[in-house]
């Protein structure tokens, strides 16, 4: 259930280092980061080959939604116990856990935990990452060594990056690091001098992996360098992993604000995501102006904004009475989301989760309704059709969106086009030649192998498959929204 729901949230979920996944048999601990609560497990149990018992907090196990108790213990997780709620008491309350994990271990299971601790809505990972992974590998090789000389538990470093982590339709990559091997020889000497250096190891596999940025602002910046560096379409085309990487590797590098070439970068993509931001355009459209040396070609960009806004109007035609069935569910989500803002931006990082839920229980109620109504053929048909319909309505909205831009771009003067231009040529070769002197920070780049689904042997028919289940996308920071957005944080 849970594959099929994170499927249908999320857009595109791309999977990087796939071959990094011990085999089945491994006592493996799967080590991520940790923004996006329930969401991060729902994506972690789609991708990985292998099942994942999560350690969870117990207080998941009683949640106010029983759903949500029953789905966590349907994965086979265990609760921990943390002292934060629970005092001096969790030692003793986390004896079962302990036991159930280093079982699971001696069995060669794969274990999901976060370092972190808890879930943030947050552009970096909190540290110092928990010693508990570290200390719970060590104790199950002490425990296993002497039956097993060659016994082992692997770390593996898993990243999380989601585009849009909250939005339905956005896109997500997941990315596992090289695994950290412990065994025989880490229990030669001191255990917490052992501890400290695997926690190390941790900590640098995930930081390789993930964006750790000190605030929004920059992660905005970096991706409109990396959407300049290397656009999602065209020649040069890239998928959500690679796409990440880059980001992750211009965050780095414009992370430094005391770096004079760096700050003068910093500078000019903010002033090119600024105009973009007044005119109400993508750099897109920037693109199109820049190649027309300014110029607006009316006629054309007329044409084009009417064939956008006919399609974008059919669309929702189509879709219309598939629209009306979400509208209860669509209502119900949208007053919860404001319900759990108001409590601050701690709650964010549930937003995935309970859109997720509240999603689920509207198709399971439609599913009982029709059964009780219908034959099996027809309930079928009736959910192909609600498919099509975000489909559409996700199509339409993207024409929409285009159809907005070519009307923003017709109203600009002569003088803001000449500006547009200037300041995205600028600033593309600005890009360009800082990515030539600092190649060196974008060595790892390519590094990461990218595992992409195929599902017949000839390319067109892969497309069409593709086109169906998920948009082909223009920009990886693309929205169900018509306006356009260039922020990792949280959109309204």
């Amino acid at each position: 259930m849970l594959r099929a729901v994170t499927g249908v949230f999320y857009g595109t979920i791309e999977v990087g280092g796939g071959e990094n996944i011990p085999q089945e048999g491994e006592a493996t601990v799967l080590c991520f980061n940790h923004g996006n609560s329930l969401g991060d497990a729902a994506v972690i149990i789609r991708c990985t080959p292998r099942m994942v018992r999560f350690c969870a907090k117990d207080g998941l196990f009683h949640a106010p939604i029983s759903i949500y108790g029953t789905l966590i213990k349907g994965t086979g997780a265990v609760p921990v116990y943390r002292q934060r709620e629970h005092g001096d008491n969790s030692k003793k309350l986390n004896i079962p856990m302990y036991e159930a994990v280093f079982g699971a271990l001696s069995r060669g299971d794969m274990l999901g935990m976060a370092p972190e601790g808890c879930s943030r809505f947050l552009p970096f990972m909190s540290k110092p990452l928990k010693t508990g992974v570290a200390r719970m590998a060590l104790e199950s090789v002490a425990r296993n060594i002497e039956s097993n000389p060659t016994f082992s538990v692997k770390l593996l470093p898993t990243g999380m990056i989601y585009m849009h982590r909250e939005k339905f339709r956005s896109d997500v990559g997941i990315i596992y690091g090289e695994p950290i091997a412990v065994d025989g020889t880490w229990l030669k000497g001191d255990t917490e001098y052992a501890v400290q250096a695997l926690m190390k190891l941790l900590t640098e596999g995930l930081e390789k992996i993930t964006i750790n940025c000190p605030e929004w602002d920059t992660t905005a910046l970096a991706m409109t360098a990396a959407c300049l560096h290397r656009p999602v379409v065209g020649t040069n085309q890239v998928g959500v992993v690679m796409h990440i990487l880059y980001l992750r590797a211009w965050i780095d590098a414009l992370k430094d604000t005391d770096d004079p070439p760096t700050k003068r970068l910093r500078q000019q993509l903010s002033d090119y995501h600024g105009v973009l931001q007044a005119a109400g355009i993508s750099d897109e459209c920037g693109h199109l102006l820049q190649v027309n040396n300014g110029e607006v070609h009316r006629t054309s960009c007329s044409i084009r904004m009417i064939q956008y806004a006919v399609l974008c109007m059919l669309l929702f035609i189509c879709s219309v009475p598939g629209l009306v069935l979400w509208a209860p569910t669509w209502y119900l989500i949208r007053s919860k989301e404001k319900k759990l803002l108001s409590n601050g931006p701690t709650w964010a990082d549930s937003l995935a989760e309970m859109k997720m839920l509240y999603g689920s229980l509207a198709v399971i109620f439609l599913i009982l309704a029709l059964s009780s109504m219908g034959e099996g053929k027809v309930i079928c048909v009736i959910l192909l059709y609600l498919w099509m319909v975000l489909r559409l309505h996700e199509e339409g909205v993207a024409a929409g969106r285009m159809a907005c831009s070519l009307y923003s771009l017709m109203r600009m003067d002569i003088k803001t086009c000449n500006t547009i231009s200037k300041a995205r040529h600028d600033c593309k070769q600005s890009v360009l030649q800082y990515y030539a002197n600092h190649k060196h920070a974008f060595a790892n780049v390519g590094n990461v192998s990218v595992t992409k689904g195929h599902y017949f042997e000839h390319a067109w028919a892969n497309w069409v498959v593709s086109t169906i289940i998920k948009r082909q996308k223009q920009d990886w920071n693309e929205v169900l929204r018509f306006r356009h957005h260039n922020s990792m944080d949280y959109i309204d």
